[in-house]
């Protein structure tokens, strides 16, 4: 039984260990550059280091194309299963 490794070392990690969010940096999947979360939103999703466009969520897209977020759905109508009435020559099995 080692004290330093069962007693010291739990007690020293709890001291130091704090919980900080996974989501704080993000990576450009380009240059490899580290972007603080918020100068990423800064600047729309777009790498500062070599301009490359990330991938934005739906919504944040629709925030940002439309003023003040302010934007309406719209019901579509139904659409018929095969309209065409396409009969192909090969059978599918």
């Amino acid at each position: 039984m080692n004290w330093l490794k069962d007693f010291v070392k739990p007690k020293l990690k709890a001291l130091v260990q704090k919980d900080v969010p996974d989501d704080l940096w993000h990576s450009c999947k380009s240059c490899h550059a580290m972007i603080f979360h918020k100068d990423l939103k800064a600047s729309l999703s777009v790498c500062t280091q070599c301009g490359h466009h990330m991938r934005m969520s739906t919504k944040e897209r629709l925030t940002m194309l439309f003023d003040d977020g302010e934007y309406q759905m719209i019901t579509l109508p139904d659409v018929k299963q095969d309209p065409l009435k396409f009969k192909d020559q090969k059978k599918i099995y």
